[in-house]
């Protein structure tokens, strides 16, 4: 901004041509204009990593993904699916990486946290090795994801490229895994994740999405809510610590909620929505 002194102006970044809008006018024309004067564009880099997904699909196939996804970022589906995962998860991991500590790097522990929640509410993953190697994984492809699509070797994005193509062929075994669990009945029933619902919704015409469709899929919904999430989280606690009154504020509001659950009960979206100050 200070460059062009101008909260409108045209630039390029990563060979591509853009305006950039700045400030609360500019988001509002932005998001609320979403699919009618303007579209979410991605880098080459996202598109060559990411595969087909929804990060480039558009019209009525974007739409379709939009609709079967839907759900699985509602309210409902946070009190009926994701939150005794959640709080159990969560608990798990202050036990391990931060009561007793003198000292925590708040962003790779919380970066660490939220990739592991995602593996479990989207796929439910519990094996902690193989969330392990596919968090190693995905730190290779986050470094490469937004940058000059160069693959030549010794550039983040080639390595990225390499790292993305090992996450599939983890991601498609998990999937067929899954796949061959629901059509030989080896449970009673599947879990109702993500992965579940992606292998059984068709479209208009009855097609099911490929195994790899699938896997780009979840890829795309840990990329696009993982780092996002690690970043508010991290920001939060930041200035939690900077502003103690407000901590307080935040501290007694969440012990009003928690004697309010009476004994041990999971949280819901009535009490999400009474976290007014918070």
């Amino acid at each position: 901004m200070d460059k062009y002194e101008s909260e409108v102006f045209k630039t390029s970044i990563m060979g591509a041509k853009m305006v950039v809008l700045c400030g609360p006018a500019a988001n509002k024309f932005l998001f609320g204009n979403h699919n009618k004067l303007v579209t979410a564009w991605w880098p080459t880099s996202v598109k060559q990593l990411l595969g087909k997904s929804l990060t480039n699909s558009h019209g009525d196939e974007a739409k379709h993904l939009r609709n079967m996804l839907y759900y699985f970022v509602s309210p409902d589906a946070f009190s009926k699916i994701y939150i005794k995962t959640m709080e159990l998860t969560t608990h798990h991991h202050v036990k391990n990486f931060w009561q007793g500590k003198k000292e925590v790097k708040v962003f790779p522990t919380v970066k660490l946290h939220t990739f592991d929640l995602a593996c479990r509410l989207f796929m439910n993953l519990e094996d902690s090795n193989r969330i392990s190697k596919l968090f190693n994984l995905f730190n290779i492809f986050l470094k490469g994801v937004i940058s000059i699509a160069l693959n030549i070797p010794g550039t983040k994005f080639y390595y990225a490229k390499r790292a993305t193509k090992t996450i599939h062929e983890e991601l498609v075994l998990i999937v067929k895994e899954r796949r061959e669990a629901i059509e030989h009945k080896l449970t009673d029933s599947p879990p109702q994740d993500l992965l579940s619902h992606l292998l059984l919704f068709s479209d208009e015409n009855g097609k099911f999405m490929s195994e790899l469709e699938v896997a780009n899929d979840i890829l795309m919904m840990i990329f696009v809510g993982h780092d996002s999430t690690t970043v508010t989280i991290t920001l939060v606690m930041k200035y939690l610590a900077k502003l103690p009154h407000v901590y307080e504020n935040v501290l007694q509001e969440q012990k009003e909620v928690a004697l309010s659950k009476g004994g041990r009960e999971y949280l819901n979206w009535d009490d999400i929505q009474k976290m007014t100050y918070t």
